[in-house]
Formats: structure tokens, sequence, C-alpha cells
């Protein structure tokens, strides 16, 4: 039985509504209610769903693929792996965090395989306002860590991986909560569109987040505030990488028009997930539309430009579901 919670788009806001479960497998003709759990409404991730959504339906008509909101990585693999949701969005460290077993989750949670990687370059930003880093003599994290200046930053939310991330830059070059705060700075803990708000209005000097590039709050902060992005230097960049399960990655002079130098840092990916109990024919055959239309999929945001049918084959920390593991051999991915 699929049990729908149905409401509408209206002038108060989005309102995202669920189903459960998918309807009855026929090989003819299969039709498919998916739920994709994501995190906020509006934000990269729901692209994934709309993107998802038009290659299910195009492959299978009639079909959908809901897209609902949620606290993120963390919260979406505990609802997939106990079959609330049919798939979720979550990345590498997420799931090895999960597997292990660690903060935030009182005991692995292994019942979730990978379906296909969506995105592998949501890139580390360490901004910092211009005025700041000129008056401090700034140029790296590291110079942070010599000069100790007073330092007001702003790490993305609690209980989110990309928050563990922020830290562990700041950790590979020694620096400590604890530190900055000796040093007569602040720490504040603010989603994306707060940090942009926060740098803005001047309340603090640096934000550190997990973005594309290029990203439309940065270009807004730089309307407002003259930035510069800190590089880290080669050696705590592999460091960071290989603790957070990420690449290093450079970005390039002229990212922003703003941007002179080159930048060191590292690259995350994420990946939809399913339960390792989900239906092997369902599975199969949504991986198959995803490789058959990864088009589709990498025309919904420049965040999504680099997805093609090699990229979703990726491997990760979890295995692969035996049913997207098919359609890979299948399609000559996987060997």
């Amino acid at each position: 039985m699929i049990r729908l919670l149905n409401v509408r788009l209206c002038a108060a806001g989005l309102v995202v509504f669920a189903t459960f479960g998918h309807a009855p497998r026929a090989e003819a003709d299969p039709v498919y209610r998916v739920t994709l759990a994501g995190a906020s409404a509006g934000g990269s991730w729901s692209v994934v769903g709309l993107g998802l959504d038009k290659v299910v339906s195009k492959a299978f008509p009639g079909s959908t693929v809901t897209y609902q909101t949620s606290g993120g990585g963390f919260a979406n693999i505990p609802l997939v792996a106990t079959g609330r949701v049919e798939m979720g969005i979550a990345q590498d460290l997420e799931l090895q965090i999960a597997g292990k077993g660690e903060d935030p989750f009182k005991e692995p949670i292994t019942g979730v395989r990978a379906l296909a990687r969506v995105f592998d370059s949501q890139v580390s930003y360490n901004i910092v306002s211009k005025r700041f880093a000129e008056e401090y003599g700034i140029k790296n994290l590291k110079d942070i860590a010599e000069k100790k200046p007073p330092l007001r930053v702003a790490f993305n939310r609690r209980g989110m991986a990309v928050s563990q991330i922020n830290e562990a830059f700041f950790d590979a070059v020694g620096i400590s909560v604890e530190d900055i705060e000796e040093w007569g700075g602040q720490v504040v803990y603010a989603a994306s569109n707060e940090q942009v708000n926060l740098l803005t209005d001047r309340r603090i000097d640096m934000l550190t987040n997990g973005l594309f590039v290029p990203n439309s709050s940065i270009l807004q902060a730089a309307n407002s505030v003259d930035l510069d992005w800190l590089d880290t230097l080669p050696e705590a960049v592999d460091k960071i990488a290989e603790a957070t399960v990420g690449r290093p990655y450079v970005v390039k002079a002229g990212a922003y028009a703003w941007l002179d130098h080159d930048v060191n840092t590292v690259a995350h990916g994420a990946l939809l997930i399913v339960s390792d109990a989900a239906d092997e024919g369902m599975v199969h055959d949504i991986t198959k539309a995803l490789i058959e239309n990864a088009d589709i999929l990498a025309s919904q945001s420049k965040s999504l430009k680099d997805v093609t049918p090699e990229l979703m084959a990726k491997g990760t920390v979890v295995p692969f579901h035996p049913g997207a593991e098919r359609a890979y051999r299948e399609a000559g991915l996987l060997k």
C-alpha cells in the first residue's frame, strides 16, 4: 500500500510531500514512487531531487521522485537504513562515520548501499575579508596559527559533516576553537546564508564552508566586502583529504573576479544511497535510467555539471547495491 502525505505549493512557501513505498513492480511497465531525503529546501542537494525526478519519470512514465527535506546526510543514513525513505543523499565522510558508529551515531549503521555518485567537487572554502587579511598579514591558514589574530570565524552548523571538515582544516595547522577564543576571537556556527550575512554585516572576519565553484552566496558577499581565499599548504591538504574522505583540489585564479591566485583545498563528494534491502529490480532500473540520462541530471545546476556515468560509478566507503552494480557492469562502467 502506498501512503501519501500530499500538500500543495502555496504562496506561504514550499511544503514538501512525502511518498512512502513504491508501486508493485511490473516487468512490462514499472511505475515507481520514491522519496529522496536530501537537506534544506532550495539548497544544492534539492536540484539532485529535481533532476532525479525528471530522469525517472522519463524512463518510467507515471513514476515520481519526491524530495523530502531533512537535516542532511547524518539524518538521511538512518532514514534509508530503516526503510522510512527509499533513497537519500549522504557524503562519503558521513557514510564512513555511520559505518564506524562514531558521533552522532550510537552504534554502527551498515544497512545502506550506494546507488550513484552525484557530485565530487564540493569544495572547502576559507574566505576572509581582505581588510582583515591585510591588517594581520595573513595569506594562508598557517599564518593564522603563527600570528594569532583576534579572528571572528563562522563554521557551518554543528552536527553536519561539512562543519567537521571545516574544523579539520584548522586542526591540520594546529588551531583549536579554544585557541581562537584565547586570542580574543570568536567562533560561531551558522548555516551558509547566515554566514554570508554575518560577513557582509562585518560581524565576522572569516567564513569556512563546503560549497561549489562558483557559488552565488560568495558572489553576493563580494559585492559588499573585499574578499580573499586563504590557501592551505599542500602537506596540510593531503592530511585533511585523508581524514575527511576527500581529495586534494586546486581552485584556479580567476574562478572569481577577485581571486588572483590559485588555492589549494579539498573537494568532497556525495552519493545517492538506498537500503541494502531495497528491491534489486527497482535499484537496477533507476541506476540504468541515470546512466542513460546523465545529461538531464547534469543540466539541473552548475553544481552538477560534471555528472557523467563514469562519475556515478565511482566507488565509495560503502559497496554498491547489487542492482546498481549490475547496471554499471551492463554499461561497461565496472569490471
